[in-house]
């Protein structure tokens, strides 16, 4: 699981799901916060990112696309996991 090998390196990892249609929804896993990202599949606007807490930019979240790719998204749009009971 995606997940599960990003807890093990120590790495947030972003996954994507992708529709029939082309439209995209990116996900970062391996740790307790994420971002959601959706991006239809002509590959314009409007996209669209969670939105959390806060209103700064800073720390931002560093993770990697395939847990290869860097980049990094500002503390604006990181949300916390739900917490299973």
């Amino acid at each position: 699981m995606a997940r599960d090998e990003a807890r093990t390196l120590d790495t947030l990892n972003i996954i994507s799901l992708q529709a029939p249609n082309g439209n995209d929804l990116a996900l970062v896993v391996g740790g307790d916060e994420t971002v959601l990202a959706f991006q239809f599949g002509h590959h314009n606007p409007p996209y669209y990112v969670s939105r959390g807490d806060q209103s700064s930019t800073h720390p931002v979240m560093t993770c990697y696309v395939g847990l290869a790719h860097q980049t990094e998204f500002p503390r604006k749009y990181v949300i916390p996991f739900l917490k299973r009971a």
